[in-house]
């Protein structure tokens, strides 16, 4: 705790003191009559010094701010004390003697004169010295006050320093214990915790090639003898298998170290406002579950095994651009306060993403998910990019919310798509969209326009119950199957040109307030049954190659 502004508070209350003191001593002011004039304001003077009392102990109790360096005394100011003291002295003096021409007995008034203008040096001289002994104190607690600070200093980086080397180490338990070191360093100091979290990520981004799991079968038969070696013997694969599985303990220790402090969840050992740059690392089974962190680089990270990132919150940006993931993936409940950018990155597992939130721009453009994909309920604040997004498996949109335009051009849908309920705020397209297996929007709304032109839907496509608050575009799309609009509603225009029908389209029920085209649409079956309030029937055009 830094005591200086304490002390110099007290200097400062012992030199008024002694002032008041050595000016009481003099007899010059009638103490009596001063109180009796201040006696009416006693209430206000009451008032003020408990204000003063409280902006002292707020002042006594403030962060300490930086420090400005001392100047050094210079000789103009010693004289300029010389002077003041010797011209304070002189005026008082020839005051007092001016006074004591007037009194009853002027040889004896003189004489008070005289010891009291000699009284009144001696306080003024005396309080200049006060003041000198205030600086010379000041001066050495700000000077042992350094004297710490660079101790403390070297101390941190001589552990800092001792702490990498360990870590530079070709032993495992060297590196574990630097590690170690650098996570209570980083504890003990918070100003270093951002640098040693640096250090930890530098470490886990060197090259690393996690040990296989499957084990050597035994050979058998005939073996040649060995020749002698006269050169330094190469590792056996059984010590270089060794060494691979004592580095993989190492990362995860190095992992766990970043997993525990970024958790807010231990206040006591939380680090906040934590930038990780994870670049081109190789993780394994990595956590950062319920962990708080700000700026966050993983573009071209490996991640083996699970990568959980349940209900982590980025504040900063989060770049995960051709990141790779060969296990399961969690993002449930994640939420992204800046950028997130997950461009042309591999899912090879499970990829969830249930109740995410993204409240900046989301960009999964060119991404390959070979497992399923749950974005269920997920949130996107802004504009979402799916486009030329490649999903092998199924992919579950349903009661998501899309803040923002949402764009699947070109995206490829091998698996079962569902997008029930899902909510498009503004403009959605997903033009030359390849959907595989049956697809479902049953309940959507778009409030925007919806595109699908070229579109091509391999399977069943439902649109149940979906509401089209602009206009709805499928000029072009190929529906390999049957296709329901069930109780759909059209606001705005309705094109179905040039669109190929391999199966029934079903518009019952469905309510078309704007106007409806199908120009140059093909049917392989009957024409379709027009059912159901259609508006006034003058938009309807069904011409062309229809039957």
């Amino acid at each position: 705790m830094n005591n200086t502004p304490m002390r110099t508070a007290g200097s400062l209350a012992g030199l008024l003191l002694l002032t008041a003191g050595l000016t009481a001593m003099t007899g010059w002011v009638n103490w009596a009559a001063v109180g009796r004039a201040l006696q009416p304001y006693a209430f206000g003077i009451g008032l003020i010094a408990v204000g003063g009392v409280v902006v002292a102990a707020g002042w006594l109790h403030r962060p300490p701010a930086k420090r400005i360096p001392m100047p050094a005394l210079t000789w103009w100011a010693v004289l300029l004390a010389v002077i003041v003291v010797v011209v304070v002295t002189y005026a008082a003096t020839v005051w007092l003697l001016h006074e004591a021409a007037n009194a009853t007995d002027p040889g004896a008034a003189r004489v008070n004169a005289v010891k009291t203008g000699l009284g009144i040096a001696a306080g003024t001289g005396g309080v200049f010295a006060l003041i000198l002994a205030l600086r010379r104190q000041w001066h050495q607690e700000l000077t042992a006050i350094d004297t710490t600070t660079d101790a403390t200093e070297r101390r941190i980086t001589e552990l800092y320093t001792k702490a990498s080397e360990q870590l530079g180490s070709d032993k495992a338990p060297v590196r574990l214990a630097g590690l170690y070191a650098l996570e209570r360093l980083a504890q003990n100091n918070e100003t270093q915790r951002q640098t040693i979290v640096n250090l930890i990520c530098a470490y886990l981004r060197m090259p690393y090639t996690p040990p296989p799991r499957t084990t050597t079968p035994r050979t058998s038969g005939i073996h040649r003898p060995l020749r002698r070696i006269t050169t330094t013997p190469k590792p056996t694969p059984a010590e270089t298998k060794l060494d691979a599985r004592q580095e993989r303990e190492v990362r995860l220790t190095a992992q766990r170290i970043l997993t525990h402090h970024l958790n807010p969840a231990n206040p006591d050992t939380y680090w906040p406002d934590i930038d990780l740059d994870l670049t081109n690392a190789t993780l394994i089974d990595f956590s950062l579950a319920q962990c708080h962190l700000n700026h966050a680089a993983f573009a071209h990270t490996t991640f083996h095994d699970t990568a959980n990132f349940h209900q982590a919150t980025f504040t900063g940006t989060a770049w995960f651009r051709r990141a790779s993931f060969s296990g399961t993936v969690l993002f449930g409940g994640t939420s992204f306060g800046g950028d997130a950018w997950f461009e042309e990155a591999s899912f090879s597992g499970l990829a969830g993403f249930d109740e995410a939130s993204f409240s900046g721009p989301v960009r999964f453009g060119g991404a390959s998910f070979s497992g399923p994909v749950r974005f269920g309920g997920a949130r996107f604040g802004r504009d979402a990019w799916f486009d030329e997004a490649s999903f092998d498996d199924r992919a579950w949109f349903g009661g998501a919310s899309f803040g923002g335009d949402a764009w699947f051009e070109e995206a490829s849908f091998g698996g079962p798509v569902r997008f029930d309920k899902a909510n498009f705020c503004r403009n959605a397209g997903f033009d030359e969209a390849s959907f595989g297996r049956n697809v479902r929007f049953d309940g959507v709304s778009f409030g925007g326009d919806a595109g699908f032109d070229e579109a091509s839907f391999g399977r069943n496509a439902g649109f149940d119950g979906v509401s089209f608050g602009g206009d709805a575009a499928f000029g072009g799309a190929n529906f390999g199957r049957d296709v329901r609009f069930h109780q759909a509603s059209f606001s705005g225009r309705a094109g179905f040109e040039h669109a190929s029908f391999s199966g029934h389209l079903h518009l019952d029920r469905s309510q078309v307030l704007g106007r409806v085209s199908f120009v140059g649409a093909r049917f392989e079956l009957e024409p379709p049954e027009w059912v159901g309030e259609m508006g006034d029937g003058s938009g309807l055009h069904h011409v062309g190659d229809v039957p």
